[in-house]
Order: C-alpha cells, then structure tokens, then sequence
C-alpha cells in the first residue's frame, strides 16, 4: 500500500494532466484525483459468467441424453416419446439452456440408428424449435415448434434410413407419427408440467429465468 501512495503521489506531482499506462490501472485527472479501473473485478465476472454457463450447458445436455438414451422409452422410431424434449421449454423463460439442450440432443442421436442423418438433420430441427420457443410470447405457443419443425424433417429422416418405399404417403404417415409424439411431449406432458411449477413453485420458475 505504501508503495503504490509513492507511486501515484510521483503521479500526481509530475505529471498532474495525464492517463496513465495501462498497467498501473489507474486515470489521473486535471482535478488530481485518480480513479483505479476494477478491470480484475470485470475480469472476474467475465470468468463467472462463462463457467456458469459451461455447467448449465453440461448439466441440460447430460440430462437430455439420458432422458433420451437411458429410459426405457423408444425416443428413434417414427412412433416415439422423446421425453427429453419437455427440456425444450426452459428456453422459454431463458436462451441459456439452447447450447445444452442441442448438445445433448447432438449426443443423443449418436446412439439413433438413423446415425448421421440424425445427428446432422435431427440436431437441426431442434436448432431450429428452440430459436422459435424463444421468439414467443406465450407458453402454450413454445409447445409448437417442436412439432412443427420435428414432423417433417424426422420424418424424412426414417424415410431416407430405413429404405422404404419413397412415397408422399409413407412420407405424410412418418410425419404424422412423430407430431403425435411431439404433441405428446410439449402439449400434454411439458406444458401442464411448466404451468403447474408457474402456479405451485415460482421460485423455480424466477430461478430459471435469473440462472
């Protein structure tokens, strides 16, 4: 403490108008006061900031996976209930869930046995779902891009992998298999789950959205 009184009373009496290097981390002023710039405070926040949002995307992509590949649900075939999609409202009330949930959704179709069609097209439409929930307004809206989006592309998917007859009609019965599955999961599973926990636990709900 007493070194750096010397150094900027040194400051102060030989060069009273003067910014001073950035290492000292500090500005002088004409009115001789000094003001110490809290870049190690800012520093440190950026640093939170970012591990924060390491664990939360490695705990949503964690769950997801395992919601997807460890329970005894089919979560690949055209008649499916991906139940790790309910995750796909946190977006809703905060976007820092996305990069968790594509991850883990990117993970979880490493184990499909549509393999890379859909780890790069399912991935995809999830992508895609979760920038549209966030552009709502009202919860009961977020439920619908899933399906939107899930439907026809995972429909495709099947169609392409399993070597079924290419037809608009397989194509439109895979499609409607998977927005049955979808309207499963966000409209009669992941939004009574969100409204109950917006009625019965808001501090749940208020924590999600400060994360």
């Amino acid at each position: 403490m007493l070194k750096l009184n010397m150094l900027l009373s040194g400051v102060l009496d030989n060069h009273p108008k003067r910014v001073v290097p950035e290492p000292a981390l500090c500005v002088v002023t004409r009115f001789g006061m000094v003001v110490i710039k809290k870049q190690g405070v800012f520093s440190m926040r950026n640093h939170d900031k970012t591990a924060k949002r390491i664990a939360v995307t490695a705990v949503t992509a964690a769950i997801y996976v395992v919601f997807t590949v460890i329970l005894p649900i089919p979560s690949y075939s055209f008649m499916q209930y991906r139940a790790s999609e309910i995750l796909n409202l946190l977006v809703f009330y905060n976007p820092i869930f996305a990069p968790g949930i594509i991850l883990g959704c990117l993970i979880a179709n490493m184990f499909s046995p549509y393999l890379v069609l859909d780890m790069v097209f399912g991935t995809l439409a999830t992508v895609l779902a979760l920038f549209f929930i966030r552009k709502t307004r009202k919860l009961h809206l977020a439920t619908l891009p899933p399906i939107i989006f899930n439907a026809p592309i995972i429909a495709l998917v099947i169609l392409l992998a399993i070597g079924s007859p290419y037809s608009l009609t397989n194509y439109f019965i895979y499609m409607a298999w998977v927005a049955l599955g979808q309207f499963a999961v966000m409209v009669l599973t992941a939004y009574p789950l969100f409204k109950m926990l917006e009625k019965k636990n808001p501090k749940f709900i208020e924590f999600i959205k400060n994360i």
